[in-house]
């Protein structure tokens, strides 16, 4: 029986080396592994559908999946890392406005009185 040409688009992960060099084969299934890095993955995948299997982000996939998107997840999370380099930090040069601090200030823990 023919087996059935998958391609995964993974980031080069440890977890996800044996497949990448064929220490572990997929029963039934001819794997055609491509290593890049996520950024690249989303961009086609989410574009151009270019492979049978890839890593998307869970909001990619939500915000995909919520317009009707044809993706299936499966929850298998290779990175295992979250991605501190894509939050920004704003520094706003003017004072906050009164609704901002009220917002912030409830998100702080209540100081006690008691001396």
């Amino acid at each position: 029986m023919a087996r059935l040409p998958v391609t995964l688009a993974c980031g080069p992960y440890d977890r996800t080396r044996a497949l990448a060099d064929g220490r572990v084969a997929v029963e039934g299934v001819d794997l055609r592994y491509i290593a890049l890095d996520p950024e690249e993955i989303f961009f086609r995948m989410l574009g151009h559908e270019e492979f049978d299997v890839a890593e998307l982000s869970l909001s990619s996939y939500l915000l995909t999946h919520m317009a009707g998107g044809p993706f299936m997840a499966v929850p298998v999370f290779p990175s295992r890392s979250f991605r501190r380099s894509h939050l920004q930090k704003c520094r706003c040069r003017r004072p906050m406005s009164a609704p901002m601090r009220k917002r912030q200030n409830s998100l702080l823990p209540r100081r006690s009185n008691s001396k």
